[in-house]
């Protein structure tokens, strides 16, 4: 067998087990990973990203598909200057593309995706939402989202430097370690985002945030505390959406607050529409007042633009990759922060003083 396969096997052996560790001890992986290793690479990876105004991650994917494309050529080359036999080619071929895929999958679990299998957030896990407990959720979400409307008076630093801070205090509270990662936001220049109808993403491999030109503004203090949650090893959308609600409804600036609500008012009004007739959810989405519902329109607006069987195809590939890494629920997983708000009361002295 050849010296340097041997060397992967081994390596990716002792990988698997690892793998297979943390899968299955959720509390070791906490432990020993989210709180003793992750802190440090994503404090390293975040001081070296933060030197770089542009996104380093996207250059880096760019170069690994430019490599992915040219390397057939390059062993064909190197397999006929070498006189190698169609036998030996193929092994080749093999080999390449098997050390290519074990060190992408590595490096992947080893910055981040080890992440997936932590512990979940002890919020409120053996309380029962009845109807009545959530219909009345759901009109509190939509009278403080009414009654919260404004625009945003903050700059770009100001905004990311609230939103920061805030969110190291919810990070904090609920996890009781403190991380700090990669402070700049990034945009991508091939506009992957925005032609693939998505609000945000970090890098797995660079642990870099980035965010879609196109945000409404009202979008972007939720959804830069949802990707920022994820450099801190929430790796669970539907923690990481609990998270960024949580950190802007507890903001000083009414703008920030706002959008937490507006946020995931369409979640909850998405699970109300499954659960009521159209009549009463006209009734329901009628009470939002004219300029949320605008805000809406907006967002509809920008999603049908980009609308495509590609995108389609990406969001079950998005899927997929989320179900493989121990979330059952896949991209539903974002609306089930619905579920943890009215679970973990953080409203509940609000809505009994609602009528």
């Amino acid at each position: 067998m050849n010296k340097t396969i041997k060397y992967f096997l081994i390596i990716d052996t002792f990988f698997f087990i690892i793998y297979l560790l943390f899968k299955f001890l959720p509390e070791i992986t906490e432990f020993f990973y989210s709180r003793g290793i992750f802190p440090i690479i994503t404090l390293i990876l975040g001081f070296i990203t933060d030197l770089f105004l542009f996104s380093v991650s996207e250059i880096l994917i760019i170069l690994l598909f430019l490599f992915l494309l040219i390397l057939p050529f390059l062993i064909i080359i190197f397999a006929v200057k070498n006189k190698f036999t169609i036998k030996n080619t193929l092994f080749l071929f093999l080999k390449t593309y098997f050390i290519v895929i074990s060190v992408v999958v590595i490096w992947f679990y080893a910055i981040w995706g080890f992440n997936y299998f932590r512990k979940g957030l002890p919020v409120g896990n053996d309380i029962v939402i009845t109807d009545d407990k959530f219909d009345k959720t759901t009109r509190f979400v939509i009278y403080k989202t009414n009654e919260l409307y404004t625009n945003n008076d903050l700059s770009k630093n100001e905004l990311e430097n609230l939103v920061y801070s805030e969110l190291h205090t919810s990070i904090k509270n609920l996890t009781g370690i403190k991380i700090y990662p990669a402070k700049k936001v990034k945009h991508t220049f091939t506009n992957t985002l925005e032609n693939t109808n998505t609000s945000g993403m970090i890098s797995p491999f660079s642990l870099e945030s980035h965010l879609s030109k196109e945000l409404l503004d009202c979008e972007t203090p939720s959804i830069l505390a949802h990707e920022k949650s994820h450099l801190h090893g929430i790796a669970h959308e539907t923690e990481a959406n609990f998270i960024a609600f949580l950190t802007c409804i507890r903001s000083k600036n009414k703008f920030v607050q706002y959008s937490g609500y507006f946020e995931v008012l369409s979640y909850f009004l998405s699970q109300y529409r499954n659960n009521h007739t159209e009549e009463e959810y006209k009734k329901l989405y009628l009470s939002i007042r004219e300029e949320v519902r605008e805000e809406f329109k907006k967002q509809k607006e920008r999603y049908d633009k980009h609308k495509s069987k590609f995108n389609d195809f990406l969001l079950d590939i998005y899927d997929l990759y989320l179900k493989s890494n121990n979330i059952s629920e896949g991209s539903k997983a974002y609306s089930e922060v619905v579920q943890m708000i009215i679970k973990s009361n953080i409203l509940e002295d609000e809505i009994k003083n609602f009528n």
